[in-house]
């Protein structure tokens, strides 16, 4: 009979330490667990930041978008003002061209005090006779 409580304690001296052996590994797969614990809530900080930063990006896009529309409207506005300028200056040119044709010049001015000379002289003359 001591044989065989011998041979029991020893079965249990065996489970005893493969129990203790469990025990180690679930300590360091709690540890791990652990870490992995905190390295999701460091990636869930990381994933809060970038989600934030995103909507901030996405909020700029869309600042973006609209100054870019208000520049285009307002290019389209410059263009219209720009040919409505172009088509008065050209129109000037066309009335500055046909008052240049019809306006007396120096050299028409110089001919007409010319001839105002000679009349004068012609009419003095003319009474002296």
């Amino acid at each position: 009979m001591e044989a065989v409580l011998n041979r029991i304690l020893g079965e249990l001296q065996h489970v005893n330490q493969k129990l203790e052996n469990i025990d180690n590994r679930l300590d360091k797969v709690e540890q791990r667990m652990d870490k992995l614990g905190q390295r999701m809530d460091t990636l869930e900080g990381r994933m809060d930041k970038l989600e934030q930063r995103v909507d901030i990006l996405e909020v700029g896009q869309k600042e973006l978008h609209q100054m870019v529309h208000a520049i285009r409207n307002n290019q389209l506005e410059s263009r219209a003002v720009i040919d409505s300028v172009q088509y008065d200056i050209a129109d000037m040119k066309g009335g500055l061209k046909t008052l240049c044709e019809n306006m007396v010049t120096k050299k028409d001015l110089r001919f007409y005090d010319m001839k105002i000379g000679e009349h004068d002289r012609e009419i003095f003359t003319m009474k002296q006779q």
